[in-house]
């Protein structure tokens, strides 16, 4: 399984709303943890209907659950890979910071994993802004990282032959 870092920003409108947004983002993202390991565990249970267990997940995880509320399974999908797209990856190891305005999380998880879920989470939740990038999606161009120096009046040619 491919692994990437992910970066995740978010920014609010001021500290106190961004503090409070980090709490329960962190029991979001700690719930997550809890259900991506549940949803591993029952998976296998093909003698299961997986919409019930699919439900199950759901009643055990009411704040992870917010991020996958629409989410339909067929009744022959026994793996229950449904998850696998719409629910973010996230390991035991992801950073959370908050500082003033903003909230930054980072995280190494399966390369394919939409964070999307959690941006639209804490912009419902009071962040004026947010987004994601996967590292596998920067383009690493040396050229565009040279800081330049921008000349703000350009000497005369009497002044410069002086």
């Amino acid at each position: 399984m491919g692994e990437s870092h992910y970066y995740l920003r978010a920014e609010f409108r001021d500290a106190e709303t961004a503090a409070a947004a980090g709490l329960q983002f962190r029991e979001l993202l700690d719930d997550l943890l809890v259900l991506n390991e549940d949803w591993q565990a029952i998976r296998g249970q093909q003698h299961r209907v997986p919409a019930e267990r699919l439900e199950e997940i759901k009643q055990a995880h009411p704040l992870a659950a917010e991020l996958i509320a629409g989410l339909q399974i067929k009744a022959d999908e026994d793996s229950m890979n449904v998850l696998a797209g719409p629910l973010p990856n996230l390991s035991g190891a992801y950073e959370l910071e908050g500082g003033g305005t903003e909230l930054l999380l980072d995280d190494e998880v399966w390369h394919c994993t939409d964070w999307g879920p959690l941006v639209d989470w804490l912009l419902r939740h009071g962040a004026v802004g947010a987004g994601f990038v996967n590292e596998e999606w920067l383009e690493i161009d040396p050229w565009s990282h040279i800081e330049m120096r921008v000349l703000v009046s350009a000497p005369s040619s009497a002044e410069a032959s002086a």
